[in-house]
């Protein structure tokens, strides 16, 4: 009698066992959040076309490397013109001054029929940065 509430015991354990390692191996949809964060790319892209900056000119793009640097790295602490422009510029193969001139064009471009005073690129990078940074520090 011994034996046999044993081996049901051990039955009920190896069933148990069973439907875990079952649910484990079930391969179960992604829920995908309520809010859901937006890719750093899009958030940059979505400001500056808050802006009214013009996707096809280069300091656009050069502009949103930019600003990703900063948001990732704080490259703006080692210096815009000993980091930033010389690491776009070599990505794209055109000189630091070249991506300084079209950034700096980006924003005049953007800037237009503002009240406020134009901020310098250095300014405007932060700026754009340090609000991504609190709105992903809002969603986190």
């Amino acid at each position: 009698m011994k034996e046999v509430e044993v081996l049901r015991y051990d039955i009920m354990e190896l069933k148990k066992a069973i439907k875990e390692l079952t649910e484990l191996l079930t391969v179960k949809p992604i829920e995908e959040p309520q809010d859901k964060p937006t890719s750093l790319d899009k958030q940059i892209s979505d400001i500056l076309l808050s802006y009214r900056i013009p996707v096809h000119i280069k300091g656009y793009r050069y502009l949103k490397e930019a600003i990703k640097m900063e948001v990732e790295t704080y490259a703006l602490a080692v210096g815009v013109t000993k980091h930033i422009y010389p690491t776009i510029a070599l990505q794209h193969k055109d000189s630091s001054s070249k991506v300084e001139r079209a950034i700096r064009h980006a924003i005049e471009l953007g800037w237009k029929g503002q009240t406020l005073p134009k901020p310098t690129n250095s300014q405007f990078i932060a700026l754009v940065a340090e609000k991504i940074r609190m709105e992903r520090e809002q969603i986190a």
